[in-house]
């Protein structure tokens, strides 16, 4: 998609520096990137504590013992 977009020199350059890109696209995409991935982050550390986990080693050896038996 082309698009025409007034974009301040300053900021473009704190941005290229931080994102260690060249290109204005290449720094438009890596910044999307960016933002995606923070909100991924973002919405994964909202389920810690929230999905009940039994790592106790009884519990994992229950486990592997399943998989070893539905192989």
């Amino acid at each position: 998609m082309k698009t025409s977009v007034e974009i301040d020199e300053k900021l473009l350059a704190q941005v290229k520096r931080i994102l260690g890109t060249e290109t204005l696209r290449e720094t438009i995409e890596k910044s999307f990137e960016e933002v995606v991935h923070h909100k991924a982050l973002e919405q994964s550390a909202q389920l810690l504590g929230k999905i009940d986990l039994d790592l106790s080693r009884e519990s994992i050896r229950s486990q592997r013992r399943k998989r070893k038996a539905s192989r």
